[in-house]
């Protein structure tokens, strides 16, 4: 059976399933691609920001904090950290002087009461901080119980530092989750809630968003605070549906507000609000059945709304109108899209993993990914370059919008992003 690669044994089940070897089309790698960074010793790199002279790609690995060296096609280590608690969640500070990171891990506890045994399971993650010059670890949330921390969300003023984490699973004084409110120049915490949640600060910080999802009720709420009170409040809510925390326009003008239903069969919807009149602007949906995005661009003139079964549309947030841009193959995998720091373009990595798995490590069990770039001033003519054999998800701009780096399996790719002409670049 080694010998026969497409032979597959069902564990437990004595059941051989055969399957043919996938004939895939492979075409020449566009041109585009100046370099290619290999991971050497690091299982994985998660692309953050870019430092402020724009010339290193910060990101994280299994190993520690990472930078891509443009200039040479390399990862570089520069802030060591242990394997365990395991790091699930990483960010830069707005300045990017101070790198976040959340760690995850637990350990359990047998306990008896009046004869009966139960389990409490204790954190054993935590909030660490790093100086991003020196490598440095920052004492700032030194002392604080062993926590397991989910999400992370620093404001763009660079005052505040949101998380959501758990406590003892178990524990019978209440619910283990918490979402903290850190004042990083009095280096004190608020607590300012108990659920699960994702987060996200207005862009002048003044407000944090979360969305909770109840999935015994399948109740979905949207909350909002004022900046530091504690007290929330419930801006939106509804049952069988996820209600995603909201997107802003950079200036802070325009929001938008997603709501997915759990019936898959129907569309995700999306309210455009206009902050300043303190209405909805515009509502529109979305392909549920595949990711789907929405994405202002950076001078917050139009809204970019993407997924497999409708392509890209963009949203004029002047004139209300919605155009129509290009299709993607239907059958793909979306990540992210991206404006270029400029606005004068839009990119976006496209998948077709339908065939393969995603754990895998061999890049020929993969199609090629494709990056669509477009230059909005022919949003209609977008390139279609071809990427190396492999999974390829996430991708930054540089500040100066020469380059995109993007994730790809064992490397990050390095790729012009001058120039773009409009059909397919060639090899």
């Amino acid at each position: 059976m080694e010998a026969w690669p497409e032979a597959r044994v069902r564990d437990g089940k004595g059941v051989i399933e055969i399957k043919p070897a996938i004939n895939r089309k492979r075409e020449p790698v566009t041109t585009r691609l100046t370099k290619s960074a290999p991971l050497g010793r690091n299982k994985y790199f998660v692309p953050l920001d870019f430092d402020a002279a724009g010339k290193q790609l910060w990101g994280w690995t299994d190993r520690g904090a990472a930078v891509v060296d443009m200039e040479h096609g390399r990862i570089d280590l520069k802030i060591e950290w242990p394997s365990e608690p395991r790091v699930l969640r990483a960010e830069m500070s707005a300045d990017k002087k101070a790198l976040f990171v959340g760690r995850v891990g637990i350990k359990p506890e047998q306990v008896v009461k009046d004869g009966k045994t139960t389990s409490i399971y204790h954190q054993t993650g935590r909030l660490d901080a790093y100086d991003v010059n020196s490598g440095k670890k920052l004492p700032m949330f030194d002392g604080r119980e062993p926590t397991s921390i989910f999400t992370i969300a620093p404001s763009p003023d660079g005052r505040w530092l949101a998380v959501n984490e758990r406590r003892k699973i178990g524990d019978p004084t209440g619910n283990p989750f918490r979402t903290v409110l850190w004042d990083l120049a009095a280096n004190r915490s608020i607590d300012v809630g108990t659920t699960r949640v994702e987060l996200a600060f207005s862009p002048d910080s003044s407000l944090l968003f979360a969305n909770d999802f109840n999935t015994t009720t399948k109740e979905s709420v949207l909350l909002q605070w004022t900046v530091p009170d504690p007290q929330p409040k419930t801006i939106a809510a509804g049952k069988d549906v996820m209600i995603y925390t909201p997107q802003f326009s950079r200036d802070g003008r325009w929001m938008v507000l997603r709501r997915s239903l759990l019936d898959r069969a129907k569309p995700t919807e999306l309210e455009v609000w206009d902050r300043k009149e303190n209405r909805i602007e515009g509502k529109t949906t979305q392909d549920a059945e595949s990711m789907s995005h929405a994405v202002f661009d950076p001078k917050s003139r139009y809204l970019a709304l993407v997924d497999a079964a409708t392509g890209v549309r963009f949203l004029d947030l002047a004139t209300s109108s919605m155009a129509k841009a290009f299709d993607v193959p239907k059958k793909s995998t979306i990540w992210e899209p991206h404006f270029s720091p400029d606005g004068t373009r839009f990119a976006l990595i496209a998948n077709d993993l339908k065939n393969s798995s995603v754990s895998s490590t061999d890049a020929d069990s993969f199609e090629q990914p494709i990056l669509w770039l477009v230059d909005l001033s022919r949003p209609t003519q977008p390139e279609r370059a071809v990427l190396s054999p492999g999974p390829s998800s996430q991708f930054v701009w540089s500040p100066d919008g020469r380059f995109i780096v993007a994730r790809s399996l064992g490397r990050m790719l390095i790729l012009d992003a001058t120039n773009v002409n409009g059909g397919t670049s060639k090899p």
